[in-house]
């Protein structure tokens, strides 16, 4: 029962962190995921189902999941990791 506790209350505090990223016209800083940037800098590619799968992010909890591919979309953007192949790869 314990163990259920703590990961209810992970899932929370990853949607609590991701709730910027699923705002529209959001102000303020953004935190991005240190779990994230840090597989990305690890691995030479990973597709999305690979990051979910390494982040512990189960593809039905569709908010953790937007909020993951938000944040892949702005580091992009910004010309830290590309898309190809079907693939994250960091190149910042």
């Amino acid at each position: 029962m314990l163990k259920i506790l703590v990961e209810n209350l992970e899932k929370e505090l990853r949607l609590h962190r991701a709730r910027s990223f699923l705002e529209e016209g959001f102000v303020g800083v953004r935190r991005f995921s240190r779990e994230l940037i840090d597989l990305l800098k690890e691995h030479k590619a990973l597709g999305p189902d690979e990051i979910l799968e390494l982040l512990n992010i189960d593809p039905a909890e569709t908010e953790l999941v937007k909020a993951i591919n938000k944040q892949l979309e702005i580091l992009e953007e910004y010309g830290l990791v590309e898309y190809s192949g079907r693939k994250w790869r960091w190149i910042g």
